[in-house]
């Protein structure tokens, strides 16, 4: 097996993803650049307040779980209309929680450890 086969099967594997689960793969990328940008402004000691950039990142790893439950729960079925009032309440979800996040204590920051 030649290396060009392995590539054209990697960026095979990569489009499919892409396709299957578009809304999940967006959330993860952004979330990457949220806390790619959180680490730079911490490690520079700008002085900036990052407690909004953390409340989005947390809000959005939990839409990212949402969302990819959502794809594969409604998979079988092959009903767009019900994905979407799926993904508009995961949404309506994702913005309540961002208001409701307060502080970042033991109890809120837990929820998010494996």
């Amino acid at each position: 097996m030649g290396i060009s086969k392995v590539f054209k099967g990697i960026i095979n594997s990569i489009y499919r993803a892409i396709n299957r689960f578009p809304i999940t793969i967006a959330l993860s990328t952004m979330i990457a650049a949220l806390l790619i940008a959180m680490i730079e402004i911490e490690s520079r000691n700008l002085g900036v307040n990052t407690n909004n950039l953390k409340k989005l990142a947390m809000t959005l790893a939990l839409g990212m779980a949402i969302s990819l439950f959502i794809k594969l729960w409604t998979e079988r079925e092959q009903n767009k209309s019900r994905e979407i009032f799926y993904y508009a309440l995961d949404l309506i979800f994702m913005v309540i929680y961002y208001f409701t996040i307060k502080d970042f204590k033991m109890v809120t920051m837990s929820r998010f450890l494996p």
